[in-house]
């Protein structure tokens, strides 16, 4: 992995369990969601005061919903138009604020490889 042999890398699926060893001086770095180090500095604003961060990742697209290529059914351009129109009622944005997201947006095949790129760089970490 191009790591020093000595050093050590723990996953875990809570925010708090990377941030507050770093908080406490037991790890020496973490990595974690803009959104969720947000969140423990609102928990706990010694957090932000003691926390330095030292690299973002490019903005990543975080979740997609597609269509099969052979998808044929006159309910696709209401469904399509649904999904663009989410965030204009509550209802809709309601399911948005539980993704953490403001808008469905579409977007070309292109435009997915600074997330893929990530994500496969991210599978290589042990």
């Amino acid at each position: 992995n191009g790591l020093e042999p000595n050093v050590n890398i723990t996953k875990t699926e809570k925010i708090s369990k990377a941030v507050l060893p770093v908080f406490f001086d037991k790890a020496d770095a973490c990595i974690v969601t803009n959104s969720g180090l947000s969140t423990m500095i609102e928990l706990n604003p010694q957090i932000g005061r003691k926390f330095r961060i030292i690299m973002k990742s490019p903005p990543l697209i975080p979740a997609i919903l597609c269509f099969r290529k052979n998808f044929d059914s006159p309910q696709k351009e209401k469904i399509l138009t649904a999904f663009r129109e989410l965030h204009t009622n509550l209802s809709g944005q309601q399911v948005l604020t539980i993704f953490q997201s403001e808008a469905l947006v579409e977007v070309e095949k292109k435009e997915l490889s600074t997330t893929r790129n990530f994500v496969l760089e991210a599978r290589k970490i042990p």
